[in-house]
């Protein structure tokens, strides 16, 4: 009598060919891995590209009446790429048991998700109001500025309390304060993501003894989330002091120049840690595809 149930393989115990078969996401993962890497990879070779010739790449590219399209293709195409390149580890915390990076992975997938959304609806949103201005022609346009400048002269015209006064006069002032909502929401939300790839880097760490190279993996994860957030925010602070000191932008743009050589190599070994991490992950992916998918 022939046997047609589930026959388990060699060395597995209690797993089953009928429960290996599926799609392959870590290979896939690996597959928009490689992706990522050869971007990452264009990405630094641009960066050494004289100024000029790329002024003058620009420019060719800019008067190609294809090149938007060409654009939104290829940000498409790099948007599927790294969701799904995350999403792989997803379903390498399902095959691992780890909680830890099955949810900084989703955590990642769902707030790109979210960010493509505003994005668009707030493209969306600006085409619409560009459109409705163009709409209504020099008439609506005209009719505006009467409304809004009427009894406008240089004699009723007064400039901020403290202006040009760096001691009295900030720009923080002239600033909305649902606008100031807003960026304090931006700011919260980029420094959970920066946690969020912390835990991913943690999660990481958790299955070195289930998948090779994870550890390094990890602690790249991890080096890059803490840098990351320790630069965000200086650069939080220095744009608080601008607004709070207009002349202090001076100074920063001093410093600037003063500094360039050391930010162009800081520049370098960023791109080689992001490269270097994405790099490991993907052999992960291709690793794990290999022991849970075959």
């Amino acid at each position: 009598m022939t046997n047609n149930g589930p026959v388990s393989k060699p060395g597995q115990t209690g797993q089953t060919r009928y429960e290996k078969k599926g799609f392959k996401w870590l290979r896939l993962g690996g597959i928009c891995g490689g992706i990522l890497l050869t971007l990452i990879l264009i990405s630094i070779i641009m960066s050494f590209i004289p100024e000029k010739a790329s002024e003058t790449i620009n420019a060719s590219q800019s008067s190609s009446s294809f090149m938007p399209i060409l654009v939104i293709i290829l940000m498409v195409f790099i948007i599927l790429a790294f969701l799904i390149f995350y999403f792989a580890f997803y379903k390498l915390g399902e095959h691992t048991s780890s909680r830890l990076l099955k949810f900084s992975s989703l955590t990642i997938v769902i707030s790109t998700l979210v960010i493509v959304l505003l994005v668009i609806i707030m493209i969306v949103f600006m085409w619409a109001m560009v459109n409705s201005t163009i709409s209504s022609g020099s008439a609506g346009l005209t009719g505006f500025a009467v409304d809004n400048l009427e009894g406008f002269s240089s004699e009723n015209f007064q400039m901020p309390e403290g202006f040009g006064s760096s001691s009295d006069f900030s720009l923080m002032s002239l600033i909305p304060t649902w606008v100031l909502v807003v960026l304090v929401i931006v700011i919260l939300f980029v420094i959970f993501m920066f946690v969020v790839r912390f835990l991913f880097g943690m999660g990481l760490i958790k299955i070195r003894d289930k998948i090779k190279l994870s550890l390094v993996a990890g602690i790249l994860e991890i080096t890059l989330a803490i840098v990351g957030l320790v630069s965000f925010i200086g650069m939080i602070y220095i744009y608080y002091a601008i607004f709070k000191d207009p002349l202090g932008i001076l100074a920063l743009a001093q410093s600037l120049i003063k500094y360039r050589g050391l930010l162009a190599v800081m520049q370098y070994v960023n791109y080689a840690f992001v490269f270097g991490a994405v790099l490991i992950e993907t052999i992960i992916l291709f690793k794990g595809s290999k022991q849970f998918e075959n």
